[in-house]
């Protein structure tokens, strides 16, 4: 199965964007940061509802079958390991002799945050349906 490996190249993607070009070395610390991200969450729980404990489900859109598909949603990432990274990033940052040099670049107005927030053609079942319509189909297929 793929999912975690498409996973992790998602979040190469957010750390290392195809849009920017980056140095050598930048592109490979974005890297490292996006292979610790993914190792630091790639086991989360699923996440439950607060009222109900249920398992929560995220409805998504297929545009090539044309259907809705429900998968789980899993809890929140943590990010508490973040303030030791920045604190050895800053002190090596310090100590480095090397001159560095640094850009900042504004945000194009066709950037995907100003996308839709779905591609699907039409609005999404209710999240039980498809959850029933989930088990119904795997249920029912022959082992």
């Amino acid at each position: 199965h793929t999912g975690i490996l498409e996973s992790y190249h998602n979040l190469v993607l957010k750390y290392a964007s195809k849009r920017i070009s980056f140095g050598y070395e930048a592109f490979q610390s974005r890297c490292l940061l996006a292979a610790i991200d993914h190792n630091r969450h790639v086991a989360r729980e699923v996440a439950h509802k607060v009222s109900n404990r249920e398992v929560k489900f995220h409805r998504k859109y297929n545009k090539s079958s044309a259907q809705w598909t429900v998968s789980k949603v899993k809890v929140e990432k943590d990010y508490v390991y973040i303030p030791e990274l920045m604190k050895r990033a800053l002190y090596a940052r310090v100590h480095d002799t090397a001159i560095t040099r640094r850009t900042e670049l504004a945000q194009n107005p066709s950037h995907p945050s100003h996308i839709a927030d779905t591609i699907a053609p039409v609005p999404p079942p209710p999240t039980k349906e498809l959850v029933d319509r989930q088990r119904s189909r795997t249920e029912s297929a022959p082992v």
